[in-house]
């Protein structure tokens, strides 16, 4: 019995293995791609803000200063003020450990409750299928934003409540990704030889198949980690997300959108923590496109 287990896991193993062969030729010329290059450069930028932004900040995030009121970009404020003499840098710089951390809060429920649904309908089949197939289906009748907006209003704007409302917005998308995975690798030999042994369900599913079916759901991951972003912005842009006087980017780009057509054009409120949005989800779009080339080349 314990030989058939180390071939069942051997069995596995190779198939992993000739995925990773299959895809080598996109591994070794993925590293001399400019995208991903371009990709991760901005991720580490916006992880080492996220990570060090909070201690190196000049300014208090929060604290007002009425005589440092609606200050244009200068030395001493690089990215200029607010309306209410708050330092943007010093915002933008707090707001990206928030934002970040929703980001992969967000990634990691959706990825973690759809993975696992989506192994469990992919292996199963039948009436269990069905049940999570057509629950997925209602959800994902419903725009991915307009849902998570939905609930964060039903709910109330604290973080909680914006992470599940934007992880139940995304969880589908895993689901589907997964199932089809899993109706591919159940019917492998190593499978077979996997339920000839003995495996319970539970084993079987989660240590000899899914392994070998998340790939499709990892690359989305790296997408979902920058469309979350987004959404917590637009949510926060549209006053149903994380409230003033957080440091957030949406909320600082809301409160630079009511000085557009002012008399002064404080642009600079509203360009910097906008700029930082999209810097940050181009990054991960970019590396996630490139991994998804690498991963699934066919």
């Amino acid at each position: 019995m314990s030989r058939l287990s180390a071939s069942t896991r051997d069995l596995s193993d190779l198939f992993q293995l000739e995925r990773v062969r299959a895809a080598g030729v996109s591994w070794a010329s993925l590293w001399r791609d400019p995208s991903l290059i371009l990709g991760v450069s901005l991720l580490a930028l916006v992880t080492l803000m996220a990570i060090l932004g909070p201690a190196v900040s000049p300014y208090s995030p929060i604290a007002p200063d009425a005589q440092a009121r609606l200050q244009p970009p200068a030395p001493e404020h690089w990215m200029g003020t607010d309306k209410f003499g708050r330092d943007i840098l010093s915002r933008v710089l707090t707001a990206a450990r928030l934002d970040v951390g929703i980001s992969f809060s967000v990634t990691l429920s959706a990825f973690s409750v759809g993975s696992a649904l989506g192994a469990i309908a992919g292996y199963q089949k039948g009436v269990v299928d069905d049940v999570i197939m057509r629950v997925t289906d209602v959800v994902l009748s419903f725009p991915g934003f307009i849902l998570a907006l939905g609930i964060t209003a039903m709910l109330g704007n604290s973080i909680p409540n914006v992470v599940i409302a934007i992880a139940l917005a995304y969880t589908p998308y895993f689901i589907r990704l997964t199932r089809a995975e899993m109706l591919s690798v159940r019917e492998t030999e190593y499978a077979d030889a996997a339920r000839c042994v003995g495996n319970p369900t539970w084993r079987l599913i989660g240590y000899h198949l899914l392994p070998n079916a998340i790939t499709p759901a990892l690359v989305q991951a790296t997408l979902v980690l920058g469309w979350s972003i987004l959404d917590t912005a637009g949510l926060s842009f549209l006053g149903i997300g994380i409230g003033p006087p957080t440091a957030e980017w949406g909320v600082m780009v809301a409160d630079g959108a009511q000085h557009i057509f002012s008399e002064g054009r404080e642009w600079w409120i509203f360009f910097f923590p906008g700029l930082i949005i999209m810097l940050a989800v181009i990054g991960f779009n970019l590396t996630g496109d490139r991994l998804r080339d690498a991963l699934a080349p066919q």
